[in-house]
């Protein structure tokens, strides 16, 4: 019963307050544009790019800097990130690794620091080696 009564007050807001209404409209909107983008990026992107990618979103969201670099501040396995990519941990523990030794990355138990932020962006870019 409450559920219907919670509609109703939305569904009374949106009618008497349209730019609530326009704003919700654009929220759904954006959610759904990043939606198709991410869904693309899955269907046509490289494994590697994918995660750079998903990496790179991660500490611009809740990234601090370290000094060794910028932190995932959030607890994040590789499993974690397999599921957001749309590919397998041992795919992403292949990368992480890869990068590890490459010095782009310092990966450990759900703590992740780009140590090399700019190379981790080529990788996401698809920019050639230099």
């Amino acid at each position: 019963m409450a559920l219907v009564s919670t509609f109703q007050a939305i569904r009374q807001l949106l009618d008497t307050e349209p730019r609530v209404a326009l704003n919700a409209v654009q929220f759904v909107a954006g959610r759904l544009h990043d939606l198709q983008r991410r869904h693309r990026q899955l269907m046509t992107e490289r494994v590697e790019r994918r995660v750079a990618r998903a990496l790179l979103r991660l500490v611009r969201e809740p990234g601090r800097r370290v000094d060794a670099g910028v932190e995932i501040d959030v607890p994040m396995s590789r499993q974690d990130i397999a599921k957001m990519t749309g590919t397998t941990l041992y795919t992403v523990s292949r990368l992480l690794s890869a990068w590890d030794d490459r010095g782009i990355v310092q990966s450990g138990r759900q703590r992740i620091i780009l140590t090399t932020p700019h190379a981790l962006v080529a990788l996401a870019e698809d920019l050639p080696d230099r």
